[in-house]
């Protein structure tokens, strides 16, 4: 019984992760910036990119390594 319980954790755990890497990567893949409003100034969208590390991507960012 516990093994089948532990596989099941497990099974939980490796598709929660699949689902949020998904989520991360359909964002990413947006034509568009999230931030990207034709009534906000260019600098500021900048800004708000630079300050949530918009503006680049990298493994290292998703996994904060």
């Amino acid at each position: 019984m516990f093994r089948y319980i532990m596989s099941r954790i497990a099974a939980m755990l490796i598709t929660l992760f699949l689902i949020m890497s998904l989520s991360f990567i359909v964002v990413r893949l947006m034509p568009m910036s999230l931030f990207e409003n034709p009534e906000v100034p260019l600098e500021i969208q900048k800004q708000l990119e630079d300050k949530f590390h918009l503006c680049r991507f990298s493994i290292f960012i998703l996994f904060r390594i």
